[in-house]
């Protein structure tokens, strides 16, 4: 055959088997689906073609999830209340959860842009213990933040240590009041750097005063108190190391914040001896100046606060002031504390209280309803306090002054 006739023939044959072997295989590309050949595909692997018909939400297009989402919770409140979401336990602060090993992981040349929001229903994780810069966190996040550092277990703790140290007693002027008091300050100076400690001692007595200072010198002052001293033969684990060493614990949370008002938690000596302690601490500050309509705002007084054997959970609390507990009533409701309370007239009930309104001050006390057997007698032991209880009560308080006092951010 004449070789120009078979370089054609033979290029006719070549055109056509390359015909057959490509045709077939041609790509399906939808330029409008964004697909993984596209310059505005979305970067995964072809594996998301394999999504079975009905697993997509319909109002993203993206694969809805089937399963609990790791590194978030289910929105259930913790122990403070707060319900943002927060890492599980399981994944370190900072860590992004990873995928389920069964889903195809994308390529990593084209893994997607790390600032796409998230699935419907997922919360970011959140480092709550330091804030990011410009923090816009408003006062009703810092209260709830704060009360979730009133825990029932360190509380107990806390209380078991005390009263390990308060054999037989802690009557005013023993060797063990005066070592219970520098206790609870040296504790305070690590675990509460931000409340400034000061002893106020006179004639042998002592008062423990600690202060978290305000931003503004218009803003007022308040205080919290209760009494560390006891009678004879004693350990006095609800009279009154509840509310004695409640103060300082109240101290410790509020002063990781900052607030408009001053706010001082002050630990009483010789209450048991005819309100001593507080007598003179109230009468200097009346001299010093301070008045009830622009100086102290309120004083809280806290005595008995954690025998409740039934689980009652009901508060008292003793006021002349219809704001102030309508202030514990809204607080209660806002940060699902769940205590009942029973509200009560007065501002003097034999307690430390008593010396503030003899001053002209507003008061609030804060008792139990439910009175301990084991009043003034060795019984008085912290087996036989309510821990939920107690935290509670703490919370409650905390939480009242750190509103009235306006909480504008956390401590440095």
């Amino acid at each position: 055959m004449d070789f120009s006739i078979r370089f054609e023939l033979n290029a006719v044959f070549l055109t056509g088997a390359l015909f057959l072997a490509c045709g077939s295989s041609s790509p399906d590309i939808d330029s409008g689906s964004g697909g993984t050949g596209g310059t505005g595909g979305s970067g995964m692997s072809d594996a998301a073609d394999e999504t079975p018909p009905g697993d997509l939400d319909a109002t993203s297009g993206d694969a809805a999830p089937d399963r609990v989402i790791p590194g978030t919770r289910d929105g259930a409140a913790d122990g403070a209340g707060d319900t943002r979401g927060t890492m599980d336990a399981s994944v370190p602060d900072g860590m992004t959860p990873q995928p389920d090993a069964t889903t195809p992981r994308p390529d990593a040349t084209t893994m997607p842009d790390t600032t796409t929001p998230m699935p419907d229903g997922m919360t970011p994780p959140q480092d709550t213990t330091t804030p990011p810069p410009g923090d816009a966190s408003t006062p009703e996040d810092l209260i709830r933040e704060m009360l979730g550092r009133l825990k029932v277990a360190e509380i107990e703790a806390k209380t078991r240590e005390l009263e390990s140290k308060s054999l037989p007693d802690r009557f005013t002027k023993s060797a063990t009041y005066t070592a219970a008091t520098e206790w609870v300050r040296d504790f305070m100076a690590i675990e509460a750097p931000n409340a400034t400690a000061r002893f106020d001692e006179w004639d042998g007595y002592r008062n423990v005063e600690f202060t978290i200072k305000g931003t503004d010198p218009t803003a007022g002052l308040y205080i919290i108190g209760g009494h560390l001293d006891s009678v004879k033969n004693t350990v006095a684990m609800d009279d009154d190391g509840s509310g004695a060493l409640g103060v300082a614990l109240i101290a410790r949370a509020l002063s990781f914040y900052r607030y408009q008002a001053d706010i001082r938690c002050v630990i009483f000596d010789a209450e048991e001896g005819g309100l001593i302690g507080s007598a003179h601490y109230a009468q200097a500050l009346k001299a010093s100046g301070c008045e009830a309509s622009t100086c102290l705002k309120v004083y809280i007084n806290l005595d008995e606060i954690a025998y409740d054997p039934s689980n009652r959970m009901n508060l008292r609390i003793w006021s002349d002031s219809t704001e102030l507990k309508n202030l514990n009533t809204q607080v209660n409701l806002t940060y699902g504390l769940g205590l009942t309370l029973t509200m009560g007239t007065g501002s003097c009930h034999r307690s430390d209280d008593c010396s503030f309104s003899d001053q002209g001050y507003t008061t609030i006390y804060n008792f139990q309803t439910t009175q301990s057997p084991y009043y003034h007698m060795p019984g008085d032991t912290s087996d036989t306090l309510n821990f939920t209880y107690l935290t509670k009560n703490l919370q409650i308080t905390a939480a009242v002054v750190a509103t009235a006092a306006v909480p504008i951010g956390r401590a440095p």
